[in-house]
């Protein structure tokens, strides 16, 4: 849960001895063959989804039973609409193909620039519609593209996103619009969360907008 942290569970959760703050629980996902990624591990502090390196991938272990039913696509599941959008059919969701062109900035300048490309006084390359309902993703928007078996970037194959389908494999980070209502620092405002499309990895990041620039994908439909 991204608006609670120490531990990032819902405050009603039930359950006994979770360990935080500056814990980690390892996961069952297995890093991608040949990756220098050795575990994926969730940080209970803030909810990090982090790759481990090297041999490093320690922590806390929680054992779980039974199995999550992913929901399947039968034919194409990326379908370009041929206006520079693409519909993602497991989801609904129509993302911008062009994952580039809005550049990198501060999170408050990313949200103006979806906003100006609503009101039309934005574009972009490639892109030749006419829609009003843009938006940043949110984390599991984001989430819901990644395929842990792959990386930079961490896509299906054959995924149709560009400059990635071209052979990019630029290290790029995206906003996305979840924030996590608390923070460690009292008095201190939201913290953005973000999401690697190298790895896959999710950060939380600092409230001042001066923690960095991250790129802007934006995405209509869903929610």
């Amino acid at each position: 849960d991204l608006q609670a942290i120490s531990p990032p569970l819902s405050a009603t959760h039930p359950f006994l001895n979770v360990k935080f703050p500056n814990s980690s629980y390892i996961t069952g996902t297995v890093p991608l063959v040949g990756s220098q990624i050795s575990a994926w591990t969730i940080h209970f502090t803030g909810g990090d989804l982090m790759p481990a390196y090297g041999g490093a991938g320690s922590g806390y272990v929680w054992p779980i039973r039974g199995s999550f039913n992913h929901p399947v696509v039968l034919g194409l599941r990326f379908v370009d609409n041929g206006d520079g959008t693409i519909l993602d059919n497991l989801t609904g969701l129509t993302w911008m193909k062009n994952t580039t062109c809005f550049g990198y900035m501060h999170w408050d300048a990313a949200l103006s620039k979806v906003a100006d490309l609503n009101s039309g006084n934005a574009t972009c390359s490639g892109y030749s519609g006419t829609h009003m309902d843009w938006r940043l993703p949110n984390i599991l928007e984001l989430e819901s593209l990644v395929d842990y078996n792959q990386e930079n970037p961490p896509f299906p194959v054959s995924h149709p996103f560009e400059p990635y389908a071209s052979g990019d494999i630029g290290n790029r980070s995206y906003w996305s619009s979840t924030t996590q209502a608390l923070n460690l620092n009292a008095g201190t405002p939201s913290r953005r969360v973000a999401r690697s499309l190298s790895t896959g990895g999710m950060s939380v990041l600092g409230a001042n907008s001066k923690d960095g620039d991250l790129w802007v994908w934006p995405v209509r439909g869903g929610q």
